[in-house]
């Protein structure tokens, strides 16, 4: 049976909240001593940071009469204390204090999710059945490069088919436009990660300025279905970007979609187009990180109403030049305890 109980519109065969590390917020969004919260993976959430930093997703409501953490709870040191009776909470969950002097109550405690703080965004690990976690979220070495920019969606979808574009290899040509594509990497399940390599051209324009059909070069890495990114390189210029994509889901529905991009440019832009030998880096980063993420943006929303209305297909009448899908799908069985469907290997 489902783990929770999903709405009747609801398109696929698998359980709408599979195992995974999700992210929730960015870092920068949650400063020491603050309090936030949201609706992921089927449950209301509370996310805080005690006054030494270390961050924690708990359930939302104090277990002693249900009050809301997320709406006038606050945080004294490590613990986080009800806006209702002032009843105090460790990161452990359990209750360290009341406001009336006696014995406490031991059997009120706030469940905690296992949570990081890592790449600057704040991750919590989802389990259908409580178990921990069963592997970690890479760390990103940013040395160098652009600050992370994110853009945040809601949409109709689900984890596994958003994430499933890393193995569409058809989609790139029709719907992004991408040429002369080539597998460089074969698809490579590595327990809960996988990586490909490719390569393609297509035509390309950065703030007005035309640079014809650019050669590319993509490294894509999924961990779990939550953390998806894809770095491509540009040798001709000497460009590096990473196309982030964080997928959470909300309520069996909808998802939370993350978007982020940064960049590793040359020390000079001249290669790319001589006009702009002459202008200093530090003021050509921000603008071209600015336009590479809205570029960015355009490529996800033309996946987007694709994404909201599709089904399911199983078992997909797939074509020669579609990509590794079957592979890429019996991948993602691994993090469902509940999957109705049977296994596509081609």
């Amino acid at each position: 049976m489902l783990t929770q109980q999903v709405p009747p519109d609801y398109r696929f065969p698998f359980d709408p909240y599979p195992k995974s590390w999700y992210v929730v917020v960015r870092s920068d969004a949650l400063a020491p001593g603050t309090v936030t919260h949201g609706t992921w993976c089927g449950k209301e959430l509370v996310v805080y940071r005690t006054t030494s930093g270390q961050v924690h997703v708990i359930d939302a409501h104090c277990p002693h009469l249900g009050a809301h953490f997320g709406y006038g709870g606050r945080v004294e040191g490590d613990d986080l204390i009800c806006p209702f009776h002032d009843f105090r909470f460790s990161p452990s969950g359990a209750c360290t204090g009341t406001p009336y002097g006696k014995a406490l109550p031991k059997k009120a405690c706030v469940k905690h999710y296992p949570a990081q703080d890592r790449n600057g965004l704040v991750w919590m690990w989802w389990h259908p059945d409580g178990g921990p976690p069963e592997f970690d979220v890479p760390e990103v070495d940013s040395t160098g490069w652009t600050a992370l920019r994110t853009t945040t969606w809601q949409l109709r979808s689900h984890p596994q088919e958003t994430n499933e574009n890393v193995a569409d290899l058809g989609h790139l040509g029709v719907v992004h436009g991408y040429r002369k594509l080539e597998v460089t990497q074969p698809f490579t399940p590595e327990g809960p990660f996988l990586r490909a390599s490719y390569s393609a051209v297509r035509p390309t324009e950065v703030g007005g300025l035309t640079l014809g059909e650019v050669p590319f070069e993509f490294d894509a890495v999924a961990a779990g279905l939550g953390c998806g990114y894809v770095e491509a390189r540009v040798s001709t210029f000497g460009v590096r970007s990473r196309h982030f994509v964080f997928c959470t889901p909300i309520d069996g529905t909808k998802v939370q979609l993350m978007v982020g991009n940064q960049l590793l440019l040359p020390r000079t832009l001249g290669a790319v187009h001589p006009l702009l030998r002459w202008v200093p880096l530090r003021l050509l980063s921000p603008l071209v990180a600015a336009e590479t993420m809205r570029q960015y943006e355009h490529d996800v929303r033309q996946d987007w109403d694709i994404w909201e209305r599709k089904i399911y297909v199983h078992p997909p009448r797939l074509a020669e030049g579609d990509g590794p899908i079957g592979p890429y799908r019996q991948w993602c069985r691994q993090f469902y305890r509940y999957d109705t469907t049977p296994a596509v290997t081609s």
